[in-house]
C-alpha cells in the first residue's frame, strides 16, 4: 500500500504552470505573403501614341474653334463696327457716302437702326461670309436701303456678334431707320415670316421694301431654316441709280460658305507648322522662358487667322 506525502501533493498543486512558446513555423505560416511584383508595362506603339496625339491636338483645335466663333468673334465684329462707323459718318458729313453703282465690298452703304430691339449696325456691301464678318451685308443684286424696290439684307444669328439674332421678336408696325448718302428713310415692319410662309404682298410701282434675312435654329452652330422679316418703306423712296451687278457669286448667296477661304487657311496651317518648328530651335537655342514669351504672341496671332479663315468655309448667316 502506497502512502502519497501531503507535502509532495501541495508542491505540484501550487507549482506555476509554464506554457510552451509556439513553433516559429506556426508564427511564420499568418504572415501575409509577399506582394508580387507586376511584370512592366510594354510601351505604347509609335502608331497609337501618335494617333493619340493627333486626336488631342484636333480637340482642343476644336474647341478652341468654337470659343473663337461664339466668345471671340463678337469682340472682332465690335471692332470692325467701331470703324465702319467712324468712316461711314465721315463720308455722310462729306456727302461722298455710295448710292450706286459698283461699290466695293465690305464697305459702309448704311446705318441700320431698330428702336424696339435697341439696334444700331453698320450694314456693308456684299454678303459673303467675309463680309457678314464684319456686320449686316447687303445683297449687291438688289437696291441700297432707301432705294425704290426690295432691298434685301443678311444677318448672322449666332457667330460675330449675331446682329440678327432677335428680328424675330419683331412685330408688325415696328420702325426700321436707315440713314444712307441718299437721307433717312423709315420702313414699317410687316410681319416675321419663314420658308413655305405666304409671301408679302407685291410692291407697287416706285415703293421699296426692306427685307432682313438670317438663319435660325435651335443649335447655334449648325444652320436650320431661313428667317424672313419684311418691312415697307414710308418715307419716299429715293431715285435707283444705275450700274448695280445683276449677278452675284454662289459664296454671296443665302447660306452660302467661300471655298476661296481654304487657300488661306492651308497658308496658315504652313504657317503655323513653320512657326513651331522655329520656336522648338529657339528653345533649345535660348530656353523655354525666353521661346514662350516671343511664340505666344506670333502663334495667337496665326491660330486667330485660321479660325477666321475657317468661319468663312461656314454658311454665311450663321
Amino acid at each position: 500500500m502506497t502512502t502519497t506525502d501531503p507535502d509532495t501533493t501541495t508542491q505540484l498543486d501550487t507549482a506555476p504552470l509554464v506554457q510552451a512558446e509556439p513553433a516559429t513555423e506556426e508564427i511564420g505560416a499568418g504572415a501575409p505573403p509577399p506582394a508580387a511584383t507586376r511584370p512592366p508595362r510594354p510601351p505604347m506603339p509609335f502608331e497609337a501614341k501618335l494617333l493619340s496625339q493627333i486626336l488631342g491636338m484636333l480637340a482642343v483645335g476644336l474647341l478652341g474653334l468654337a470659343g473663337y466663333l461664339l466668345v471671340l468673334s463678337p469682340i472682332e465684329q465690335s471692332n470692325d463696327q467701331d470703324r465702319l462707323y467712324a468712316q461711314l459718318r465721315e463720308e455722310l458729313a462729306a456727302a461722298t457716302a455710295p448710292t450706286g453703282g459698283v461699290i466695293n465690298a465690305g464697305s459702309p452703304v448704311a446705318l441700320l437702326t431698330i428702336p424696339g430691339l435697341s439696334f444700331n449696325q453698320v450694314v456693308v456691301e456684299g454678303t459673303a461670309p467675309g463680309d457678314l464678318r464684319k456686320g449686316p451685308g447687303h445683297r449687291r443684286d438688289t437696291p441700297l436701303p432707301g432705294q425704290a424696290g426690295v432691298s434685301l439684307v443678311y444677318g448672322r444669328s449666332a457667330t460675330f456678334g449675331a446682329p440678327f439674332a432677335q428680328i424675330d421678336r419683331l412685330q408688325p408696325g415696328d420702325r426700321i431707320t436707315a440713314s444712307t448718302g441718299q437721307g433717312e428713310f423709315t420702313y414699317r415692319v410687316l410681319g416675321v415670316r419663314r420658308v413655305g410662309d405666304p409671301l408679302p404682298p407685291q410692291l407697287a410701282k416706285g415703293s421699296g421694301r426692306l427685307t432682313l434675312e438670317t438663319s435660325a435654329g435651335a443649335d447655334p452652330l449648325q444652320h436650320g431654316e431661313t428667317l424672313f422679316v419684311d418691312a415697307d418703306l414710308v418715307s419716299t423712296a429715293a431715285p435707283t441709280p444705275g450700274g448695280r451687278p445683276g449677278v452675284i457669286p454662289p459664296e454671296e448667296s443665302a447660306m452660302a460658305s467661300d471655298a476661296n477661304a481654304s487657300i488661306p487657311l492651308v497658308l496658315g496651317l504652313q504657317a503655323l507648322g513653320v512657326l513651331l518648328g522655329l520656336l522648338v530651335w529657339a528653345r533649345h537655342r535660348w530656353g523655354r522662358r525666353e521661346a514662350t514669351l516671343l511664340g505666344i504672341p506670333l502663334i495667337v496671332a496665326v491660330v486667330w487667322n485660321l479660325y477666321g479663315s475657317v468661319a468663312e468655309l461656314l454658311p454665311n448667316m450663321l
